[in-house]
């Protein structure tokens, strides 16, 4: 197994390193190989790159039982994104964010008005184009969520256009939608 300096510890150079050495005192063969060309799950619990740290109010949050913020979702879903192998890199590397929401100064606010930046417009974008689908629209809410008139009246026109476009209320909802868009087994 070659390990590599990552960060300040020591760390597989790949998933499957990760998953070798995560099986190697159990005398057990990983069930996902990726060296035998199956697709790899999808939840391995580690990403290759150095894991997001919770923020003080995500903690706080689950300290107290409340389900997670849209913020917290989408994070979630790129920690998760993190973890699939998709062609020759991982498939966060195919889902973009457009910084529509947030709070900002009335000057920056102008000013991302002024590039392009559309109310509106989803949370997530997969360029994954399959089959009639030119690629996949997420728009991500808290379960307490409701989608706003701007959104409704953007995700038709996004359709009409040949893009898939869901609503996800979840992490898990958003994961599932995902993956099976992609035809990734979860939990082989």
């Amino acid at each position: 197994m070659s390990l590599k300096k990552r960060g300040k510890g020591v760390r597989p150079a790949s998933l499957e390193e990760l998953l070798q050495s995560k099986n190697k005192n159990k005398g057990v063969k990983p069930a996902n190989s990726l060296s035998r060309g199956k697709t790899p799950i999808s939840s391995i619990g580690l990403a290759l790159e150095k894991p997001r740290r919770m923020s003080p109010k995500e903690r706080e949050r689950i300290a107290l039982g409340q389900g997670p913020s849209e913020d917290e979702i989408q994070m979630r879903v790129i920690d998760w994104a993190k973890t699939v192998k998709w062609k020759n890199t991982t498939l966060n590397e195919y889902l973009h964010h457009s910084p529509n929401g947030g709070k900002r100064s009335k000057s920056e606010a102008g000013r991302f008005k002024a590039m392009g930046t559309k109310a509106g417009f989803p949370d997530l974008f997969l360029i994954v184009g399959v089959s009639p689908f030119k690629g996949l629209f997420i728009e991500l809410k808290s379960a307490k969520g409701t989608v706003t008139d701007i959104q409704r009246q953007y995700h038709p026109m996004l359709i009409e256009e040949g893009y898939r476009v869901e609503v996800c209320f979840s992490e898990q909802g958003a994961i599932s939608l995902i993956s099976n868009y992609l035809g990734l087994r979860l939990n082989e």
